[in-house]
């Protein structure tokens, strides 16, 4: 078990909530949610959204609103809580070993690895600044919250079209 720390995965999940970790799954989905180690001993409970050996690339629409791509094709996630609040994409290219500052450039998803970010993007420290997450990272996917229990509910992962 373990509770939620910050707003990163609004509004599926909010900060303070406790969550149940499925530690025998290791069968891994795009929309899965999963808890997983990154930066030392930090757990970070993030939504997979790229597979290993796949193109991720980040686009802003002229509109200002922004998405994920995953091999060229915009992905549909209505669980993201707000299109408009990204952190802005540099416009030069990027250190790729700097953990501050966002990639938006197509990246491909190592083997054994997974793109993983918050549904509130622009609040999510995620995979946009330390890279792919190895399968050996992955504590395990998040199968509901418990507390508070006007919150109570589980998560099934998501169908893409």
């Amino acid at each position: 078990m373990r509770y939620a720390a910050s707003e990163a995965m609004a509004d599926s999940i909010q900060a303070g909530d406790r969550l149940v970790i499925n530690v025998f799954k290791n069968d891994y989905k795009r929309g899965d949610i999963i808890a997983h180690k990154a930066a030392g001993k930090t757990v970070y409970v993030k939504r997979i959204i790229a597979l290993p050996n796949e193109k991720v690339e980040i686009k802003t629409q002229k509109d200002g609103s922004t998405y994920i791509f995953v091999n060229d094709k915009k992905l549909d996630e209505p669980y993201v809580k707000d299109v408009f609040d990204y952190p802005e994409c540099p416009s030069k290219e990027v250190n790729v070993q700097d953990d501050k500052t966002l990639k938006c450039a197509p990246i491909v998803v190592p083997k054994d690895s997974y793109y993983v970010v918050g549904d509130n993007r622009g609040r999510s420290y995620d995979s946009r600044y330390y890279g792919a997450v190895h399968k050996d990272l992955i504590k395990g996917v998040v199968s509901h919250i418990y507390y508070p229990i006007v919150r109570r509910k589980s998560f099934k992962t998501p169908e893409y079209k």
